[in-house]
């Protein structure tokens, strides 16, 4: 069983960071951080959310287009903008590095970070398989730097409090996890997400949430998978998928995702008793939110006020960085989550079940 602070056999201890603070670090109570790329994902969200956290100060972004980087800069008040990310990584004032970049690229530009001895927050997932992304953790590791994977759901209050929900047994025993994000997004060519050669496709991008949330509820990896993915014709990248993960105990998953089709992201939980059903579970909850309960003695809600959990995850990151922390959701977990869409993908190649101990790990 995994716990908040330790994800799962396969986490090993809570990550610590080793090494002193920088003078600047220990006298302004923040730590400093670079940005590589002007990727929506920071300039709307992690970015904005940072902003906020009293130990966190942005203090350069970089773009391979030097005009894009200090557009970027100027929109976000952040002070410093470099022309490459060769640049950003040289500069001995950053401590931690905040990599957005596509998929392709996020375990290359994890381990030069690393190398350049700064701590790293990389968008999910962190690398394009599980053996490339425990090569970028070992890296990381061996540096001695910290490397946390951008999954801001595990730090919505919402979803930690709907974990405890079914570890109380206010549900009975759990038996089935539906979860399923759907998104009408338009064909567009310059979409990252939708370019085979940056390692795009539906299931890295919005899929993994599914995969994680059933991990995260259950608290434990699935023994094997079963899967269909479907791709599109035109951009070689999978567009939709459907997925059964089955846990110990007779536990049980059903996940769908698509970018193609229109829906709501939506986490169902059923137990013996009863059953919980949270709306968005993927999202910072910019206004009220409720976990709805129908179980044996009728119907009850929880209600949740706005939080931010992108500003929270990357409070947690400077947390750990300032003070040594420990990482409540260290990179192991995300190796983890990487290695069932392995098994999902090979699943769907080869039209079997797969069980996750063929992938080792």
């Amino acid at each position: 069983m995994r716990s908040a602070s330790h994800t799962s056999a396969v986490a090993g201890l809570n990550w610590r960071p080793t090494g002193r603070l920088t003078p600047m670090a220990e006298s302004t109570g923040k730590v400093n951080w670079g940005v590589l790329s002007t990727a929506q994902i920071g300039r709307n969200w992690v970015i904005p959310a940072g902003q906020k956290a009293a130990n966190t100060n942005f203090l350069a972004i970089a773009s391979r287009d030097h005009s894009r980087a200090e557009a970027a800069a100027e929109q976000l008040g952040i002070p410093r903008a470099y022309g490459s990310y060769e640049e950003l990584l040289a500069d001995d004032d950053i401590r931690v590095v905040y990599n957005p970049l596509p998929l392709s690229l996020h375990a290359e530009w994890t381990i030069k970070a690393a190398e350049a001895g700064k701590h790293i927050l990389c968008e999910k997932p962190i690398a394009v398989d599980a053996v490339e992304a425990q090569a970028a953790v070992d890296r990381c590791r061996e540096l001695g730097v910290i490397l946390m994977e951008a999954f801001q759901y595990h730090f919505a209050k919402r979803n930690l409090r709907a974990r405890k929900i079914v570890e109380s047994g206010k549900l009975g025993t759990p038996r089935l996890i539906k979860a399923s994000f759907n998104v009408s997004a338009p064909r567009d060519h310059d979409n990252i997400r939708f370019q085979k050669k940056l390692a795009g496709g539906a299931l890295a991008d919005i899929g993994s949430y599914c995969v994680g949330v059933a991990r995260f509820i259950f608290d434990e990896e699935p023994l094997r998978v079963l899967a269909t993915l479907r791709t599109d014709d035109e951009f070689e990248v999978d567009f939709t998928g459907f997925m059964v993960l089955e846990f110990a105990g007779g536990k049980s998953a059903l996940l769908d995702y698509s970018g193609e089709t229109f829906g709501r992201p939506i986490l169902e939980v059923l137990g013996s008793e009863g059953r919980m059903i949270i709306n968005d579970f993927h999202l910072p909850s910019l206004k009220e939110s409720k976990i709805r309960i129908f179980d044996t003695n009728g119907f009850s809600q929880t209600l949740f006020p706005p939080f931010d959990s992108y500003m929270l995850e990357v409070e947690a990151m400077s947390d750990a960085v300032l003070y040594g922390a420990p990482l409540k959701w260290p990179p192991e977990e995300a190796v983890a989550n990487i290695r069932a869409m392995d098994a999902i993908r090979l699943s769907s190649a080869e039209g079997r079940w797969v069980e996750l101990s063929e992938l080792g790990g």
